[in-house]
């Protein structure tokens, strides 16, 4: 066993102690385990949890989740006394977690994730239990789901409670001795929303727009109540949580999506935050990108590309950068074809389009436009009509039956998968425009042709007659689950596609 598992095993521990203190009525129990090791170490578990009073419920919740990987609160249920005197006792309450000791890179990294996880347990028995150690559910947000009580799961609460979290998490650490740490923890938290950093989602953890009223709380709050710092942590949450209305939450969601798609791309925290606030339109995404910018101590630089795409900028403006690009390249490809007589030009700019595009660079993305016009090629070859204004043409024609839109959508799943998988090249690509509607019948097309098959069939048809998608890249329920909102709704409209 790592020292990296006893030292989590000893956070949790702790954990445990300190909610004893203050909170006698919970009972935390902590699945600690490697990655991918969950269910092996949750049925070693088995007999000890069956030896508690709660035991067969608990287990049968935890297997619920035995599949997944990243540490998570797994739910917070009531557990009723039992036997002569039970009438006369009042219930005890369980709290479960999963904790992946592999999931961080060191002790301080995974006490903050215990104790953000630790808060939502907390939360819930906050607003549910009664003095008298009743529970209900009524007048909170609270769901109830057969006796298992959870936040709500909608992106805009879990973004809440992950901001709550995090000013719980900050301000105890405080009040535990680690001096700074509301603010060394706003800080890692504004650089997530600059970073590429695999699995990290920072448009759901917004603390950095609360970072300056937790501080001002956590100094006029932080000599109440000492002896139960748990709940002055609480109240400080809750307290600072109150002055965020849900437009500063969707403020930050949409300053850090565009943030991630360019650190995605490639770009540096700078060049990040110097777009965001020179090129942005919207007055709010400015504001939060002026906060990581203080908080980061980076001074925006004047922007002087202003034909690359740009995640902070209207769609329109992209859209017409991209129309632009289209036709410089229509015009381009056409001239080197009839210089060389030959189509290796399409099928170099093909292929480059489409390194551009994992890369993050859509302007111009037209791969299908390149295959169109050296089917025609292939086809008119001993055509004397055939001139390099026709190819042309037929390059135009082809890219602008492509909706910008959907080349938008594309990217962002690009970069969802990204976030999970350590390398991503061309050939991943055609089973990534299988999983949306508008390009799932280019598909299998394009996997052919960067695969070097040849199209056998000169008659081929059209872009808009081609044949369904590839089976294989059927989308999974978890794919589906994990894509962004918008390419769901897109989905949505061919529920045949989820499996």
């Amino acid at each position: 066993m790592s020292n990296q598992h006893l030292n989590i095993e000893h956070l949790c521990n702790i954990a445990r102690r300190q909610v004893a203190d203050e909170f006698k009525d919970l009972n935390l129990v902590f699945i600690v385990h490697p990655a991918g090791k969950r269910n092996e170490v949750l049925q070693r578990s088995h007999e000890q949890l069956s030896a508690k009073p709660y035991g067969k419920a608990a287990f049968e919740i935890l297997q619920r989740h035995a599949a997944n990987n990243d540490s998570k609160f797994a739910g917070f249920l009531k557990c009723d006394p039992k036997g002569a005197l039970s009438y006369f006792q009042k219930p005890s309450y369980v709290c479960l977690f999963f904790i992946n000791s592999d999931q961080d890179p060191d002790a301080d990294m995974a006490r903050i994730r215990i104790y953000n996880l630790l808060w939502q347990a907390l939360d819930i028995a906050r607003q549910t239990i009664s003095r008298r150690g009743q529970l209900s559910t009524q007048n909170t947000q609270i769901q109830d789901n057969d006796g298992v009580l959870l936040h709500p799961q909608d992106k805009m609460n879990q973004a809440r409670q992950n901001m709550m979290a995090d000013i719980f998490t900050a301000a105890l650490m405080e009040l535990q001795g680690h001096e700074g740490e509301i603010k060394r923890l706003g800080a890692q938290r504004a650089q997530e929303s600059v970073s590429c950093l695999r699995g990290n989602h920072p448009q759901q953890s917004p603390y950095p727009i609360a970072l300056e009223a937790t501080d001002i709380v956590f100094q006029d709050l932080k000599t109440m109540g000492r002896d139960k710092p748990l709940s002055l942590a609480l109240n400080m949450a809750r307290e600072v949580a109150e002055t965020l209305g849900d437009d500063s939450i969707k403020q930050w969601w949409e300053f850090a999506s565009r943030a991630q798609n360019m650190a995605w791309m490639g770009s540096s925290a700078q060049d990040v935050i110097s777009t965001s606030i020179y090129t942005s339109e919207d007055t709010y995404v400015k504001a939060a990108a002026y906060i990581v910018s203080e908080i980061l101590a980076l001074e925006p630089e004047m922007i002087t590309n202003l034909t690359s795409y740009n995640p902070f900028t209207e769609s329109e403006v992209n859209a017409h950068l991209h129309a632009k690009r289209c036709e410089q390249d229509a015009k381009k490809l056409a001239e080197q074809c009839a210089l060389h007589e030959k189509q290796d030009a399409y099928e170099h700019a093909l292929r480059a389009q489409c390194d551009d595009l994992i890369a993050g660079q859509p302007l111009g993305w037209a791969p299908m436009a390149c295959a169109d016009t050296m089917l025609l090629m292939q086809r008119d070859a001993d055509d004397p009509d055939l001139t390099g204004n026709s190819l042309k043409n037929a390059y135009l024609q082809s890219a602008q039956s492509v909706k910008w839109g959907d080349i938008e959508k594309l990217l962002r799943l690009i970069i969802s998968v990204k976030r999970k998988k350590d390398k991503l090249g061309a050939l991943d690509l055609p089973p990534l425009m299988a999983k949306i509607e508008a390009f799932a019948p280019y598909a299998e097309r394009l996997d052919k042709i960067l695969k070097g098959v040849k199209e056998e069939d000169p008659q081929a048809q059209s872009l808009e007659q081609l044949s369904a998608h590839d089976p294989s890249a059927v989308l999974t329920e978890d794919d589906y689950l994990e894509m962004p909102e918008d390419i769901k709704t897109d989905m949505k409209k061919d529920p045949a596609a989820i499996d």
